[in-house]
């Protein structure tokens, strides 16, 4: 219910939207995944995918960003970021540490154009 001067209007929450700007602002990507699985409308999904990929590149979760990317049908960046969690798992299990710092910043930095 929204009070605008001497009249009142009522506006039907969107629940599913709400769940995932939810999901979002606590940065609960598994739900804010299985969310956008469950949409039946790709097109208002799009934006959702895109925006949680954003946040996924930002918390360095390579995963989630991955399968956004995979979501959106853009093969290129979900590919490089497959190669790169292969990588960085790979030097893990030699090394014990995790590290692709320099690759998470090409990701993060190069991601409004995805040119360098």
């Amino acid at each position: 219910m929204i009070q605008d001067g001497h009249m009142q209007l009522s506006y039907e929450l969107d629940e599913g939207l709400v769940e995932f700007c939810t999901a979002l602002h606590d940065n609960d990507f598994g739900r804010a995944v299985q969310y956008l699985e469950r949409l039946s409308d790709p097109t208002l999904a799009e934006g959702m995918w895109q925006n949680l990929a954003t946040l996924a590149l930002t918390q360095n979760k390579l995963h989630v960003a991955e399968r956004c990317f995979a979501a959106l049908g853009d093969v290129s960046r979900s590919h490089f970021l497959r190669e790169t969690i292969r990588i960085a798992e790979k030097y893990q299990q030699e090394t014990g540490e995790l590290t692709c710092k320099a690759t998470i910043f090409t990701i993060k930095y190069c991601n409004v154009n995805w040119r360098c």
